[in-house]
């Protein structure tokens, strides 16, 4: 059964690399409206696979299962542009890039590309094989729902407001926004298996990693402020100083930076505040374990393309990270730590690292005292009234 629900995964993906070379053999295919149909076309065959595949054998499965076999299609198809973009293959969607979605041919859509080729596909191999093998895979889907939620909002956002201007391919790009949102919606109202656990009043400063948890998101909330500012035209030295000497990226002509840096400051920021209460009160609960992971899957995916469009060579040599060694200290550092640290905290606040287990095994200790203590009673009460009688 495992390896007949895999089928419509592999038929997807190898399909995808003859439809580019069809598709790019439409040279004359110059009118945008075109280029979207045939986008949609390619997308209509590849669902029909899974859709022909479910209607013959009706395997048991997550009604998310297919979307996901789909979209490695897109995976596939990100790799070849990523690809042609970084001069490696040639003609292959070259006609795609230039009338479709030319806003591809930049250094954060070479990136994103890159992204949803290598960690995309990644993810998606691992929610369908425990898909397929009854593995639990909910925390992968909110990861993912996380990665590519945050890539869509900074996309697109970054296309409707930047150089290129809105183009008709672009609207192919919704539906992966709005299934990762429904998927994301159903995973958080699924309930866990394991019990919610919670823990109130102890010493937050008596555990030294929640300590420097704590410290880091007061420290990144700040920091998604004063980017944020920066961005939006702060007048002051040392936001302008920052944009010219340390992180001239940001003023990135795509928009894509500051659409970054936003998201950062009305998404993040928020986060941040919520995890900083959690960490104060002590709360180990399953939505701050939920929106940990979230977070982690959106902070790798904002970090990664960040980090490499601030040094690929489609960024104008002038807004790439300065040679000076106090320029990269402070943008390694800065943007490694913001890589990194969401990662940890979200194996943190996984149900099965949560610290304090006495506590939360003394409850069914307790319980079992008890019962044994009725036992006893009961036993003893029986015991007299034979002897009564």
């Amino acid at each position: 059964m495992a390896l007949d629900k895999a089928l419509p995964i592999f038929l997807c993906g190898f399909l995808s690399i003859p439809l580019a070379f069809m598709l790019n053999l439409f040279h004359a295919m110059r009118n945008p409206i075109l280029v979207l149909v045939a986008g949609v076309l390619s997308l209509s065959l590849v669902i029909a696979i899974p859709f022909i595949f479910k209607k013959t054998t009706k395997p048991k499965h997550d009604s998310f299962y297919y979307v996901w076999s789909i979209f490695t299609f897109s995976s596939v198809i990100d790799m070849v542009l990523a690809l042609e973009n970084d001069g490696i293959i040639n003609s292959v969607m070259g006609f795609y890039l230039q009338e479709g979605e030319p806003y591809l041919q930049t250094a954060y859509g070479t990136f994103i590309c890159y992204w949803d080729a290598i960690a995309h596909m990644m993810m998606y191999v691992v929610i369908l094989s425990a898909d397929s093998f009854n593995w639990r895979y909910r925390t992968g889907v909110l990861y993912w729902v996380g990665s590519i939620g945050h890539s869509m909002l900074v996309f697109l956002s970054g296309n409707f407001v930047g150089k290129f201007g809105v183009k008709w391919g672009v609207f192919i790009n919704i539906p992966y926004l709005v299934i990762p949102i429904l998927a994301g919606y159903k995973m958080l109202n699924k309930k866990l298996e394991s019990k919610s656990i919670v823990h109130r009043n102890f010493n937050v400063f008596s555990k030294p990693a929640d300590v420097g948890f704590l410290m880091y998101f007061i420290l990144a909330a700040g920091v998604g402020c004063f980017r944020a500012f920066a961005v939006l035209g702060c007048l002051s030295d040392v936001t302008q100083n920052y944009l010219k000497y340390y992180e001239p990226y940001l003023t990135d002509p795509t928009q894509y930076p500051k659409m970054q840096m936003l998201v950062y400051l009305f998404y993040f920021v928020p986060f941040y505040v919520y995890a900083i209460k959690s960490l104060v009160n002590g709360d180990n609960s399953s939505g701050i374990s939920d929106w940990a992971v979230i977070h982690a899957g959106a902070a790798a995916q904002a970090q990664i393309p960040h980090i490499g469009s601030s040094l690929h060579h489609m960024t104008d040599p002038a807004l790439r990270v300065p040679k000076n060694m106090n320029a990269q200290i402070l943008f390694w550092g800065l943007n490694i730590t913001l890589l990194i640290i969401p990662q940890l905290f979200a194996y943190r606040c996984a149900p099965s690292n949560i610290d304090d287990k006495r506590k939360i095994q003394r409850p069914v200790k307790d319980n079992e005292e008890n019962m044994t203590r009725s036992y006893n009673t009961r036993s003893k009460t029986r015991n007299t009234t034979k002897k009564d009688i």
